[in-house]
């Protein structure tokens, strides 16, 4: 019996398991739904209580607020997120978690360059970075996942400045050896 005192292990499997895993936009396929499911919570929490908010997301838990709720620090109606009780200026001067308030090694923000706009504004910039780099050739796009990969870029507009500068590259050179871009290349590096 799984109840029998100090009987910790259980000699059975579980009885009733899913075989699907849950989705919390299955069946609703609001405006709500797509909004929780495009929050992030890197950046200015710890990850226990990132943790804690994507569980809430991902099993239809989270709810939105209504209203701005007061910081507990400097007693101002400016915190927009549910479930955090310190505004964001207040947790970046503390250096500590908006959710607990506690001073805690916080999580890296997933997208910093694109966590400021909006997203659709976010959506627009990577239509275009990827109009951009279609545009480029075969050895050039290489280069740019690979420096891509290696985050090399902190904006999207140091992304598409590079791509530019590029793509005036390929058009004003049109000799296929490389001789000449390896000669301008070691010069870059000197």
């Amino acid at each position: 019996m799984s109840s029998q005192r100090g009987n910790a292990n259980r000699s059975r499997p579980q009885k009733h398991q899913n075989s699907h895993a849950f989705k919390n936009s299955i069946h609703d396929t609001s405006q709500r739904t797509k909004t929780v499911n495009q929050l992030n919570f890197g950046g200015l929490t710890c990850q226990r209580c990132k943790d804690i908010l994507d569980w809430k997301v991902k099993y239809k838990k989270y709810k939105l607020p209504t209203q701005p709720r007061k910081c507990v620090r400097c007693e101002k109606r400016c915190i927009q997120s549910a479930y955090f009780t310190v505004c964001q200026s207040c947790a970046r001067d503390r250096a500590e978690c908006q959710k607990c308030a506690q001073q805690r090694e916080l999580t890296p923000a997933e997208a910093p360059s694109l966590a400021n706009q909006s997203a659709g504004a976010a959506a627009a910039a990577a239509a275009s970075l990827d109009s951009e780099v279609q545009q480029l050739r075969e050895r050039d796009k290489r280069t740019f996942l690979r420096l891509l990969q290696a985050e090399q870029f902190e904006t999207a507009a140091q992304a598409s400045a590079w791509i530019r500068h590029r793509l005036g590259e390929s058009d004003g050179g049109s000799s296929d050896d490389g001789e000449e871009e390896e000669e301008s290349e070691e010069d870059d590096n000197q």
